[in-house]
């Protein structure tokens, strides 16, 4: 059996792999992996605002089976979440480290 070189896999692109997001926002990582060939099946975010976007943009730029949650992500019950997944992402709260921010 041939030895597959580290570049090999890293220039493959991920097709059928499925991710869960966390701290979703608008979707620019999804959106990122998705282009990677990951699909988006679930994403939550605590602001309504974001997962308005979000649910706009399903099925245009993100999955169309993507399933958007708002939700705190402190109290979500674990077995209600896919078990399917092949990845698990996550874009942490920027806000206090952003300009636009508080910055506490």
């Amino acid at each position: 059996m041939k030895k597959q070189k580290k570049q090999d896999v890293l220039d493959r692109p991920a097709v059928g792999l499925k991710l869960m997001s966390f701290f979703t926002g608008a979707g620019g990582l999804d959106l990122g992996f998705e282009q990677a060939g990951f699909e988006t099946i679930y994403a939550t975010d605590i602001d309504a605002d974001s997962c308005t976007t979000l649910q706009q943009n399903a099925g245009t730029f993100l999955s169309s089976r993507i399933k958007v949650e708002r939700a705190n992500i402190c109290t979500l019950d674990a077995s209600k979440l896919p078990q399917n997944v092949d990845l698990i992402i996550g874009g942490p709260p920027c806000q206090s480290f952003s300009a636009s921010g508080r910055r506490e």
